[in-house]
């Protein structure tokens, strides 16, 4: 069987790891990475649970929402395999813009100490009271406030392709629909009588 499908996936058209490929090597010439990147992480000593949970409070305190999407994308990133902590921050820089430098920096730093630690927890994070927060440096001295959650968009109204709206669309249909049953209705019945 063949398909229809014609072309190449995005995997192999090289426009795109291209252009990744260049910002990695000047941001590496330009000295943008910190020194503790040059560690190799194993995951497989950290305890993730505790960093997913740094991770989430950390996102919260430097983008002032409760962003699941955000959140559970730089988690799914943390968790491919030989993960390279310069592709990383340039994953992240999409969501936190001025702030990826400092977080991936953070990041790494606990999970190069959690590494070194019997449980796997950061000493950072293992000094703290559980129901403390974890995060290691606050953004402002206020008390943390509620964090907002993102509010979502109202609904859109849903139109056909002549403009209207979807239930006067919706009407007319079940108009014509009504109308053609009874004319049948009325074709079939007088079938059957025999009067023309």
């Amino acid at each position: 069987m063949s398909s229809n499908f014609r072309g190449v996936s995005l995997e192999q058209d090289g426009r795109w790891s291209k252009s990744d490929e260049k910002l990695l090597q000047q941001m590496t010439r330009e000295g943008k990475f910190p020194p503790i990147f040059d560690t190799k992480i194993n995951l497989k000593r950290v305890n993730i649970a505790v960093i997913n949970r740094w991770i989430h409070q950390r996102v919260i305190q430097l983008t002032g929402v409760d962003d699941d999407i955000i959140i559970n994308t730089i988690v799914n990133i943390l968790q491919t395999p030989d993960i390279s902590p310069k592709r990383m921050q340039i994953s992240v820089s999409a969501f936190l813009p001025k702030h990826a430098p400092k977080f991936m920096e953070e990041l790494w730093s606990l999970l190069a100490d959690g590494q070194n630690q019997p449980g796997g927890v950061p000493s950072l994070l293992s000094e703290k009271k559980p129901s403390a927060p974890l995060v290691i440096a606050p953004a402002s001295s206020a008390p943390p406030a509620e964090v907002p959650k993102r509010e979502a968009s109202p609904p859109r109204e849903r139109t056909d392709d002549k403009g209207r709206n979807a239930q006067e669309s919706d009407d007319e249909d079940n108009d014509r629909h009504h109308y053609r049953r009874h004319r049948r209705r009325d074709s079939s019945s007088r079938s059957r009588s025999g009067s023309p």
